[in-house]
């Protein structure tokens, strides 16, 4: 089960960040432990709700620290998660709770509305409002020890794919399915238990959830989540936080470029003469030696990324190539990896 691993990193490094968030200007952080007592107490507050194993929860929710807990308590009891995307329409939520046979559904302030009048599902609120307070579930049973693992073969999550046709398609992932993509990942020695990974995709994607949530605590390392798509506001947790790692998809890979060579290009001549001619020399060395000497090139470029950013990740859809290379002759590494829901999702990557 893939909390085994979380409980072990947890067990090396207790008073480590795992997971943080900004709100407004400051930041709320979780220790490892306090993750682990969390998710132990929702695991025996959902017990006490009647949830059981196999049944299915939901979570209608933006990101949040909340989300990531109860994805791995409803994990962790053997119960089978739902993540839903919090921009459906209240008509895509009820076909998806019907489909899906939801107990219960978390919800956010934003997303309670969303809600089908006639959902017979047990409401769990992340902030106050009618039904159960997550908050209470959190701290009511501060010292309970985790359930005992599910197998491998049993139902971990049931995640929603819109596909090319009708309505969206229920891939249904296995405890072994996820801990066989995680545990080869670490395997790959890409990110480290040093590493803080700033996660923008919505956790409901199967690719932010692997490589922000289930990869990063299963190593020990920091997930940063920001519900901000600016750029100010990303170079500015990056500054804040020591970013090392950027989970993205190719329209924010692009958008990072495009404000990159805009800027390059707005130079005075013989500097954007004196850039260009860099990026050049870049490619050249690099494409002969597989050097990349473009960080020490373009150190100003990288200074506005925070002084531990080394990663750039890209998947969801095709990345351009000229993104890439730019990027990569930029001094940038960036990998591109290629997926899908059924594959848990990581298939393959440059």
């Amino acid at each position: 089960m893939i909390l085994t691993k979380i409980q072990e990193a947890a067990s090396k490094y207790p008073e480590r960040t795992a997971i943080q968030i900004k709100e407004g200007e400051t930041y709320r952080k979780y220790t490892y432990a306090e993750l682990i007592s969390i998710v132990a107490s929702v695991c025996r507050g959902l017990s006490q709700l009647g949830i059981e194993k196999g049944d299915r929860i939901s979570l209608l929710a933006e990101n949040r620290p909340e989300w990531i807990f109860s994805y791995l308590a409803v994990t962790s009891l053997g119960a089978v998660v739902v993540p839903l995307d919090a921009q459906l329409t209240e008509k895509e939520v009820a076909v998806l709770l019907a489909n899906s046979e939801s107990k219960a559904v978390c919800v956010s302030a934003g997303t309670r509305d969303k809600l089908p009048k006639s959902s017979a599902a047990t409401v769990i609120s992340y902030d106050r409002g009618d039904g159960v307070l997550f908050q209470d579930l959190m701290t009511a049973y501060p010292t309970v020890p985790l359930p005992p693992a599910p197998a491998d073969g049993d139902l971990a999550a049931i995640l929603y794919t819109s596909g090319t046709t009708g309505d969206p398609k229920g891939v249904m992932l296995s405890h072994g399915n996820l801990v066989a993509n995680c545990t080869s990942a670490i395997k790959l020695d890409i990110v480290y238990q040093t590493d803080n990974l700033l996660c923008l995709l919505p956790l409901h994607h199967t690719y932010p959830a692997m490589a922000c949530m289930l990869l990063t605590l299963s190593l020990g390392a920091t997930v940063t989540l920001l519900n901000s798509l600016k750029g100010p506001d990303i170079m500015a947790c990056m500054q804040e936080t020591g970013i090392s790692v950027l989970v993205g998809v190719p329209q924010l890979l692009t958008a990072l470029r495009r404000a990159i060579m805009e800027k390059i290009d707005a130079s005075p001549t013989h500097l954007k003469m004196i850039a260009k001619t860099l990026l050049r020399v870049s490619s050249i060395v690099r494409n002969i030696t597989g050097v990349n000497i473009g960080k020490k090139l373009f150190g100003k470029v990288h200074a506005r990324f925070g002084p531990r950013f080394r990663l750039m990740a890209s998947g969801g859809a095709r990345l351009d190539p000229d993104v890439f290379t730019d990027l990569s002759n930029l001094g940038f590494m960036v990998i591109e990896a290629y997926g899908l829901t059924e594959t848990s999702p990581a298939a393959t990557f440059n």
